[in-house]
């Protein structure tokens, strides 16, 4: 049962590309607990098949390999970005893209100046 959530876990999450489902509907699409979900994203997460960009937020690798790609590709054109340029160049809402950006802080791709992202 588990490689089914998990299946369709992942499925959800690459479907949703920049916008992936909450932690909660994700409980409630496969129907199971909190400790369940955990235990799959977890699983899916050593695969390197999703990738865990806060408590709250999960997406599939591929999508965020895409989303980073475009904001190096933007940043070397254009230098730098907004949290709200990025949410256009990804056409996603707030709730994910400071998630993302502080996450491509993480990695490494971009370093915080100010109201602005650049490339590290």
């Amino acid at each position: 049962q588990a490689e089914r959530v998990a299946e369709g876990v992942f499925r959800d999450l690459r479907d949703a590309r920049a916008m992936p489902p909450s932690l909660v509907e994700l409980q409630e699409r496969h129907r199971v607990g909190p400790a369940v979900l955990h235990e799959v994203l977890g699983v899916l997460t050593e695969r390197g098949e999703v990738i865990k960009v806060s408590a709250e937020l999960y997406f599939a690798r591929d999508a965020v390999e895409v989303m980073g790609e475009k904001l190096r590709r933007f940043l070397e054109r254009e230098g730098r970005i907004t949290p709200a340029g990025f949410r256009d160049l990804i056409e996603a809402s707030r709730k994910y893209t400071i998630p993302l950006l502080d996450y491509f802080d993480r990695s490494g791709l971009t370093v915080r100046a100010g109201d602005y992202r650049r490339l590290q």
